[in-house]
């Protein structure tokens, strides 16, 4: 799943592709530049010069940053792949498992999934309607 992800990245990589990545990263690379410059750090000039870079070459030769949008797609890709499992496992853990054992402390059962020995019939009844053509067009 992931292999095929990351082939389809290297298939459509057009130099349109390429300009709109170099362009992204630059202005991320710039807006960290002005921020640093903002706190009168001594890197902000290298952030500004990797931006100038960037956006020469996505300019001029967008085939050179193919390797670099590769890598950064694939590793996209991937950190994509375990969060979103980190946080599904998360929000079970944190949500559903602690409301499930709630429920099941103070005994409620919502989906009335407890079976009663004394019912004759498991069946709900429902009112009575008119059935017409029209209702069943257009259900959604």
């Amino acid at each position: 799943m992931i292999r095929q992800e990351i082939q389809q990245f290297k298939e459509r990589c057009s130099s349109k592709e390429l300009r709109k990545f170099a362009i992204t990263i630059a202005v991320v690379f710039s807006l960290f530049g002005c921020f640093l410059y903002y706190k009168q750090n001594a890197y902000a000039s290298l952030f500004f010069l990797i931006s100038a870079v960037l956006i020469a070459f996505g300019i001029a030769l967008p085939k050179v940053l193919k390797p670099v949008y590769i890598g950064w797609m694939s590793f996209a890709v991937m950190m994509g792949f375990f969060m979103t499992r980190v946080i599904l496992v998360l929000l079970f853990c944190i949500v559903f498992a602690p409301t499930g054992l709630i429920m099941r402390l103070l005994g409620k059962d919502p989906m009335h999934q407890k079976i009663d020995k004394t019912c004759k019939s498991y069946w709900l009844p429902r009112d009575d309607r008119q059935f017409v053509p029209e209702n069943l067009e257009k259900q959604f």
